[in-house]
């Protein structure tokens, strides 16, 4: 799943934001500021993974 991710830093937290390239669903959450790519990558797959799967059952 290809992601567009955004990561700005305030303070000690990163906000982070992910579009899905695919289907256009979109994420915000918040990781801590050492948060490793990685991880930050994961984090956005398995958000918008939810709300792809969220946004089936409501149909």
């Amino acid at each position: 799943m290809p992601l567009l991710i955004e990561k700005t830093l305030i303070g000690n937290i990163l906000r982070v934001s992910c579009i899905d390239e695919n289907t256009g669903a979109e994420a915000v959450f918040q990781a801590p500021r050492y948060a490793t790519d990685k991880e930050i990558e994961r984090l956005a797959q398995l958000k918008i993974k939810y709300i792809l799967e969220k946004s089936r059952e409501n149909k």
